[in-house]
């Protein structure tokens, strides 16, 4: 799919892709956040080895079973 590209928010947002942060997007419902983490997610596919990333969309009955941190 193709997606809009979004400096402005990539702009923001890349300065703490490497912080051992949690990042939490926030907003209205249909605004856009899903599509702007699948954006960064395709970013950090690119840029960091894949030791250090995880993908779970825990909309997916794949993952029911992750229900604890300990788990994930």
């Amino acid at each position: 799919m193709e997606y809009i590209k979004r400096p402005k928010y990539l702009a923001q947002i890349e300065p703490f892709i490497d912080k051992p942060v949690i990042k939490i997007l926030t907003g209205m419902r249909r605004v856009g956040k899903s599509t702007l983490l699948t954006i960064i997610k395709d970013t950090i596919l690119q840029e960091v080895p894949d030791e250090q990333k995880i993908y779970i969309n825990f909309e997916s009955l794949e993952f029911l079973e992750i229900n604890t941190a300990a788990l994930l």
